[in-house]
Formats: structure tokens, sequence, C-alpha cells
């Protein structure tokens, strides 16, 4: 009999945590024929199913609440406020089919990615809860009893966090570099909000080590090297943010490879990306291994301080330096001037129109902006990438249309309703505090004309 605890984690292509759990593993051997019997036994659970909510194996739930990019107060629940049993027989008598719809999407989505990973014959079978009856086994009260708010630094720190009567229930006290000098309470809902401590970075538990998407942090330094460490010998690769952590942020790396088509290409889609990031930081460009142009983020001078930048501009900034600093693939993607075989993107030949994405919104100006458009089709190329498909391949679009729009909404603030089509005009629908703005656009021109209409306040 072997027996050992093991952790595990995930995270999307984003870069982002969708779930950590411990487990028991206990294994026997058969009567010395060789087989082997493995029971694992999940005995805590986290999902990230978003920024704004995780929830552990019991139901319990915790919802986040921001003010710009700055997370300030969590919630916890514990469910529904009735039987999801009951819930799922009045959708289904409403809408026959739905329920088993969804089911069938679910079960196609978690083939698409389990197949990335390993051989899809190594897959027996994936069994979703059925609808609804299964549902009859998931029960929950409805109360959000608990409100807790974040006292952060000027770096997102948390210093501090207190309950609805103003009572300290959590605090700490960092070092420089984030390590803990004292933490009051450090038991404080356990298992149920995960700890956002230094930078607001979750601390896991079970390392004492804050996890930053693309690496482990385990004050004062990373635990694995930079990527571009030959590009600063005089700074340790595994050095936090050039060594000052008072000021900045960490430093950022490349995997997003352009090819220029047109004298201005390059100098727009620099302007296109520096005026998304208020003047805190700036594109640039190095030779590529491929023949194009890496896609670089640095400081600026004097810069470097995200407290200084709107919510949306953390936004961008975090969207497209997500995509520098993963080094699993580098999407390689074409950069056009007006061309009437290009509407802002085309998925299939690995191409974007900077001319058109710069007909749309300032930053901070308007539901559908500069910024939100190209990292909607940048996501799309590096999601593709992801996948494994190449140019001229249009597989994987769905997932990697849904990560463009979803990524797209973070960075304009708002949510990009329905979409029509209509004789070579796209009317796209644009949702923010009860506004509704429709831009519409023509796909047959060289640089497209966008209208905006406002049709509900």
């Amino acid at each position: 009999m072997i027996k050992k605890r093991v952790s595990n984690r995930s995270q999307n292509n984003m870069g982002e945590r969708t779930y950590k759990y411990d487990m028991f593993c206990a294994g026997a051997w058969a009567n010395g024929y060789g087989g082997m019997n493995v029971s694992l036994l999940i005995y805590k659970l986290m999902l990230y199913p978003n920024g704004y909510l995780n929830m552990n194996q019991n139901g319990e739930y915790t919802k986040h609440y921001y003010a710009d990019a700055l997370r300030i107060a969590s919630k916890i629940g514990s469910g529904f406020s009735q039987d999801l049993c009951v819930e799922a027989f009045q959708i289904d008598n409403q809408y026959p089919g739905y329920l088993d719809e969804r089911r069938n999407e679910q079960y196609n989505e978690m083939m698409e990615e389990l197949t990335e990973l390993i051989n899809g014959d190594q897959i027996m079978d994936i069994n979703p809860l059925h609808y609804p009856n299964d549902l009859c086994n998931l029960l929950g009260n409805g109360y959000e009893p608990a409100l807790f708010f974040y006292h952060p630094d000027h770096l997102g720190s948390t210093g501090m966090v207190t309950d609805n009567y103003a009572n300290i229930t959590q605090g700490f006290l960092y070092t420089p570099f984030g390590e803990l000098l004292y933490e009051y309470s450090p038991g404080w809902q356990s298992g149920i909000i995960p700890k956002y401590a230094f930078n607001a970075k979750e601390l896991d538990e079970e390392n004492n080590m804050y996890y930053y998407s693309a690496r482990y942090y385990a004050p004062p330094t990373f635990i694995s090297r930079d990527p571009l460490f030959e590009k600063y010998p005089f700074i340790s690769p595994y050095a936090y943010c050039a060594n000052n952590p008072v000021k900045y942020v960490d430093p950022t790396g490349e995997d997003i490879e352009l090819t220029f088509f047109g004298k201005y290409t390059a100098e727009l889609l620099k302007y296109v990306i520096n005026n998304g990031l208020g003047g805190q930081f700036e594109a640039y460009y190095t030779k590529g291994k491929n023949g194009g142009y890496l896609l670089n983020l640095r400081t600026t001078e004097g810069g470097g301080d995200l407290s200084k930048m709107t919510d949306q501009q953390k936004a961008f900034y975090n969207e497209l330096s997500g995509m520098i600093n993963d080094h699993s693939v580098t999407a390689q993607i074409g950069v056009v001037w007006g061309s009437k075989e290009i509407c802002i993107g085309n998925y299939k030949k690995n191409t974007i129109d900077i001319a058109d994405i710069n007909q749309f919104d300032d930053l901070g100006k308007g539901l559908a902006t500069k910024q939100g458009k190209l990292i909607h089709e940048l996501k799309e190329q590096f999601r593709k990438a992801q996948l494994g498909y190449k140019k001229g391949d249009d597989g994987g679009y769905n997932s990697s249309h849904k990560s463009g729009i979803a990524a797209e909404n973070r960075v304009n603030g708002s949510y990009r309703g329905n979409e029509r089509y209509n004789r070579g005009t796209i009317t796209q629908e644009y949702i923010k505090n009860g506004a509704t703005f429709l831009y519409s656009y023509n796909t047959r021109e060289k640089i497209i004309k966008v209208s905006r209409t406002n049709i509900k306040k």
C-alpha cells in the first residue's frame, strides 16, 4: 500500500488559474500481476470560474468586487435560494431540450480541451451531470452573510481585511519584497476565500509562494528564471521587478511575433498600444526567430506604476502582458494597413488590419475601443497557436473567438452583445451601465468607417 498527498493546479490560456486541489492518493498492487488499483480522494478543492468568483467543494463561494482593477471587497455565500431541482425542472418544462443541448455542448467542449492534453483514444468517456435529475442533489440556502473589505497600499498589497462592522479580520505586514513579517489571524476563512496578500496576488498556503500566473514567486525571488535573462545580463534572472519592489511591477517577456506589411503599420500598432498604457509602459520590437518582429513591453522612464493607470488601462496592460508573458507558444501574426481582404482581423489568415482597428474609440472614450479590438484579435491568434493550429487553418475558432470576446469586454469595460450581418454591413451591440450603443461598419471597404448609434439610456 502506498499513500501520498499531492496538490494540483491548472490555468487557462490567459494564464489565469481555473482550479487547485489537494488529494490523497492510495495505490495497491493486485497480487503481483502487474496491475495497480488507485483510489484518489480530493479533500480540498477550489474552483476559479473567473476573476469575480471562486467556489470550494462544499458549494461555499466568494464573490469579488473591484474598483478599477483593484479588488476591494469579497462576499461569502452558499448557493441558490431554492432547490436546484425545482429550478432545473422549471427550465426543462419551459424550454424543452435546452438543458440537454447545454449538456452536449459541455461534453464537446470538455472533449476538445482534454484532447489538447492527451490522446483522444485514451479517453473512455466524460459524464457531465444529467439535467435535471442530478441537480436535485445540489442544495443551497441562498445566504450571503459575510462581506469583507480589503485595505491595500499603492502596490495593491493587502494591509488589512475588515468586516461589515469595521472589525479587523485579517492583517499583513511585509518586507519590501513581500515576505510576511506578521500575519494576523492566518486561519481566517481558510479554504473559502483565497489569501490575497502581496501585490494582491494569491498566497498558496500549500507552498507559501505567490501565484504570478507565469511564474511562482517565493520572496525575494522567483523560483524559475526570466526567459529574457540574456537581454538583461546586469539583473539576476530570478530577481523580482528589477530589485525595486516598492515602485515597480515585474517586467514582461516576449512571445508575439509580427510581420508588418506597409510603411506605417509598425508605428500605428505601437501608437495604439502605447495610447492604452497611460504613459507607464511602452511597446517596442526586437528581431524574431521566424523573420518577423517580437512584440515587447517595457516600463517608461519614471513609469511602471499601475496605481496611476485607469481600470481600462490596467485591463489592457494585463491582457497584453499576459500573452507576452506566456512562453508556451509563439503566435505569428501579420499586420496590414487598409486591405479589402482583411476586415479588422482574419482568423484563418493570421492577419489583422491595424488601420481598421484604429477607427474605433480611444480607450476610456467609448464602449468599443481600439485597444479592445486589438486585444480581441491578438487573443484569438494566441489561442489558435496554443491549440496547435497554423496559418491557413480555421480549427479552434469557437474557443478562440470566445477568448477574444471575453478579453475585449474586460478592456472596454463594456459587454459585447448581439451581432448582425446584412449585405456586407456588420452591426455589433455594446452595453454598459444600462446604455446600449450600436457600432456599424461595411466589411467591403479598404479602411472601415465606424458609425455609432445610442439606442438606450
